[in-house]
């Protein structure tokens, strides 16, 4: 989407690798062949990458105008959701090395350093850049995060009845079908100190789980953390870890994500003995990344071919960080 000026007869895009990184140029398509009034939109396949998105205006034959976007990642998307280790509350925060990681948040797609721009706590560190450095390093595809968790929440708090659904629902909304590859959630310690029973955690999340696979209109994949640690506490939280299994193993579209409740003292977690210090937050998201990795085996192979019809279409891909209809493009006739 974007805004031209003078009499022109249509616009066309292409995609440009930057420099360094992947990606598939490809020629100019026509995204507007009759346009009017001031304003123009249209939609063209991009294979995953990293690009600059060129468009450009043409009276004729004649190019009158010219604009580009850069930094527009077509790749994986995640949502993460849960509770204080799904959210800004490790220390310090983490910032990646790559620009491909991405974190979407009130004002589109951004970098993905912390603190994530959706999930609550304030300027706090999350595993969530970890694990994206480490998919891009392994797949070289620009990853996305839309983390919504909460700290100090519990699993019936995110019933479709709850006040924390609509975060969930509302990621799912940015996306749409088949938009991303699958939600992450790490929640569990809030439900140990409440003595929720395995049964009552498993009947909630998986309540949760049909719900955004309702919302989101296609069977996305679920990553469910083993996670209950809570200072001072036997550990594991047994019935919190047996309801996230019964999860795990009712549905063959749901994985076992992180295992964190080994992960204790200061080595790992910060003086409050419950939230990550910087080797725990990268430990964090680097058991996310093998968890992935085994349960997405070669998604780079195959990156966006949602049906696995062996063709990638624009309904494939979410293109995402400054978009065009999010930056916009200023096409001028001279």
């Amino acid at each position: 989407e974007g805004f031209f000026s003078g009499d022109i007869s249509q616009i066309e895009a292409r995609a440009v690798p930057i420099a360094g990184f992947h990606g598939t140029a490809t020629d100019w398509q026509v995204i507007d062949g009759a346009p009017t009034g001031d304003t123009f939109s249209g939609t063209f396949s991009v294979p995953a990458g990293w690009y600059t998105i060129e468009a450009r205006t043409l009276d004729g034959n004649t190019v009158v105008g010219e604009a580009s976007v850069d930094e527009v990642g077509v790749g994986e998307v995640f949502v993460t959701a849960g509770q204080s280790n799904s959210a800004n509350w490790g220390s310090p925060p983490i910032t990646p090395n790559d620009p491909r990681v991405s974190a979407y948040g009130p004002n589109g797609w951004q970098f993905g350093r912390d603190p994530q721009p959706i999930a609550d706590g304030t300027n706090g560190g999350t595993p969530w850049p970890t694990l994206g450095e480490m998919l891009v390093d392994t797949w070289d595809v620009p990853v996305g995060f839309i983390s919504v968790g909460v700290g100090g929440t519990r699993v019936d708090q995110w019933l479709p009845a709850g006040s924390l659904y609509p975060r969930l629902q509302d990621a799912l909304n940015v996306v749409g079908p088949n938009g991303l590859r699958a939600v992450l959630w790490h929640q569990g310690e809030s439900d140990y100190i409440n003595g929720t029973t395995a049964g009552d955690y498993a009947s909630r999340l998986q309540t949760v789980i049909a719900q955004s696979r309702t919302d989101v209109g296609f069977d996305v994949p679920w990553g469910v953390a083993l996670a209950s640690f809570v200072p001072g506490f036997p550990n594991p939280g047994q019935a919190v870890i047996d309801g996230q299994m019964q999860v795990i193993s009712a549905d063959p579209l749901v994985f076992e994500g992180a295992s964190t409740d080994d992960l204790t003292g200061l080595m790992w977690r910060i003086s409050d003995l419950i939230h990550f210090n910087e080797a725990g937050l990268r430990e964090h998201g680097t058991r996310w990344w093998q968890q992935v990795l085994a349960t997405f085996a070669n998604p780079a192979a195959t990156v966006g071919d949602y049906n696995n019809d062996g063709t990638v279409t624009a309904a494939d891909y979410t293109v995402w960080r400054d978009t065009l209809g999010q930056q916009g493009l200023a096409l001028a006739a001279d």
